[in-house]
């Protein structure tokens, strides 16, 4: 009885530790030229994370709101596969902040382990993490089709700098042949776009590999340097 009673104790235990919310700060900043809202939360002095969302995702918050003349509560909630965050707070004149909390999605593990995923840690920060990056199921399921190798941590990479099945596509009409999810991310990382690699290919500069136009990015090259090139081209 006495074990039965230890063993019963403890798996309550792990629940109730499990069950709990993440809890933290928030601030944020209004982009009225793109619509966005960057959002900075904070769990603890060292861990933060600054992500920007579409108005439309963050349900409850309005523009009449963000842009009050006056302090006005608000109270609004982010609702991605891995959770949902809540916040509540103030915001004037196109800045607020307040307190945060996420409350993690518990099927979220089982819904990508159908897909051969399983998490890294299988803590609540992860399900966090992968909250703010908004790493969908659709999302996971499309790009494990493409990148079959790939595990979660590398495709919530992908995540964290914009690569999904458009982006891949766009990067092959415009010629470039991206062998591999460490190669999306490099490309991706580095600021290339379909735009940038037309106007290298409008230049002259055509058939570059992933590792040309990555540095070529990541120097900050824009259609004026570009074209200051045409001259020394050989």
């Amino acid at each position: 009885m006495a074990r039965s009673a230890l063993l019963a104790l403890t798996f309550f235990l792990l629940a109730t530790t499990a069950a709990a919310d993440v809890e933290g700060g928030w601030t944020a900043q209004y982009n009225s030229r793109l619509g966005k809202v960057h959002l900075l939360m904070t769990r603890s002095a060292s861990a933060q994370t600054w992500q920007s969302y579409r108005l439309e995702e963050l349900a409850g918050l309005t523009a009449a709101q963000i842009d009050s003349a006056t302090a006005v509560p608000v109270t609004f909630q982010l609702r991605p596969d891995a959770g949902t965050f809540t916040f509540e707070g103030t915001f004037r004149n196109g800045r607020g902040g307040g307190r945060m909390t996420f409350t993690p999605n518990r099927d979220y593990a089982s819904q990508i382990g159908t897909l051969g995923l399983q998490l890294e840690k299988g803590d609540d920060v992860e399900l966090f993490r992968l909250g703010t990056l908004n790493v969908s199921v659709p999302y996971l399921r499309e790009m494990h089709a493409i990148y079959p190798a790939a595990d979660l941590r590398e495709l919530t990479k992908l995540k964290a700098v914009g690569v999904d099945p458009a982006y891949l596509r766009d990067m092959r009409a415009v010629g470039v042949n991206i062998t591999s999810a460490s190669e999306a991310r490099k490309l991706a990382g580095s600021g290339v776009t379909p735009a940038f690699v037309r106007e290298l290919a409008d230049a002259g500069y055509r058939d570059l590999s992933v590792r040309d136009l990555s540095r070529l990015a990541a120097t900050g090259a824009d259609a004026k340097f570009i074209r200051s090139m045409q001259p020394y081209k050989q």
